[in-house]
């Protein structure tokens, strides 16, 4: 249980991982953070999330994602190639987050399977937009390439939709997964 700290549940940017059976809440920054450019490092790879409790993310959720997939430059610009690659996000249950529940920005080869949301996306003051999706939107995918976002379940009501830009390429969409098996 990781819970009401003042830093990110996880804050990773190492290769190899598993993020599995974790309950977070209440802590300041978010819940789960990929880092990379910039001076984080190279970035996570070959990296699976899955099974974990996210419950009221901190203020840069509302931004970033509850869980964020996100690599800038010194000028805070996303970087245009990947950085994350084969990043697996897979029956993760997040809730009552201010933004949406996961951004995915300069990555390739992921996989967003069977996840649940509810109540995402709770201030909807001051939106931001990464291309032409919002920050109101509950899956945000920019500058990312060879997705596939599958099997999302959203309740509440200002929980947004699933948002891929058009800088996204080789990303899909489908209601179920391919294997997808029972909740």
């Amino acid at each position: 249980t990781l819970h009401e700290c003042r830093c990110h549940g996880v804050l990773i940017n190492a290769p190899y991982g598993l993020i599995d059976h974790n309950v977070m809440y209440g802590n300041a920054p978010g819940a789960i953070q990929l880092a990379g450019g910039n001076g984080f490092g190279p970035g996570a790879t070959n990296l699976t999330i899955s099974r974990n409790s996210i419950r009221n993310p901190g203020q840069s959720a509302q931004y970033y994602g509850a869980i964020s997939l996100f690599a800038a430059d010194v000028n805070g610009n996303v970087l245009p190639t990947p950085v994350f690659e084969k990043i697996k996000v897979e029956r993760n249950v997040i809730q009552d987050s201010p933004g949406p529940a996961v951004l995915v920005a300069a990555a390739k080869d992921f996989w967003w399977a069977n996840n649940e949301i509810l109540n995402s996306n709770q201030t909807q003051t001051n939106p931001f937009n990464f291309g032409s999706i919002s920050t109101l939107d509950s899956v945000i995918v920019y500058q990312s390439s060879d997705g596939v976002v599958c099997g999302t379940r959203k309740t509440g009501d200002t929980t947004g939709p699933i948002g891929i830009d058009s800088s996204a390429t080789s990303v899909t969409e489908e209601s179920l997964c391919g294997w997808n098996s029972a909740w």
